[in-house]
């Protein structure tokens, strides 16, 4: 077998250890980026999925003390076409639920490709 090689200028030319660490750091896979947003069906199925139920949710909308506050962010839950990650309610209902950025972010990765 013969070692790892590139052209360069035309020529083949052996490559360095560190040419073949390099490469082979870029060739694993990297990690998915969750999605801007999934829809509202795909959240729903997404916490049921995760064993979070209406009652949970119901829960961090009844804790939040501001009744137009509440009744907004219920609407944005129940009326939302769609769910985005960046939303400050996103965040809060995360927070109440003890779960942090990088469960978000792999909630909404398995919400959107179930």
């Amino acid at each position: 077998m013969s070692a790892p090689f590139a052209i360069r200028d035309g020529k083949k030319v052996a490559l360095s250890s560190e040419d073949v660490a390099w490469l082979a750091e870029m060739a694993k896979p990297q990690p998915a980026l969750p999605p801007a947003f999934i829809s509202p069906l795909q959240a729903r199925n997404g916490l049921r999925a995760w064993g979070i139920g209406r009652a949970q949710i119901d829960a961090f909308f009844e804790a939040i003390n501001d009744a137009a506050e509440r009744e907004a962010a219920y609407d944005a839950w129940e009326y939302a076409t769609q769910i985005d990650r960046g939303n400050p309610l996103v965040a809060a209902c995360a927070a109440f639920l003890g779960k942090t950025d990088a469960e978000i972010d792999q909630f909404f990765i398995d919400a959107a490709s179930a």
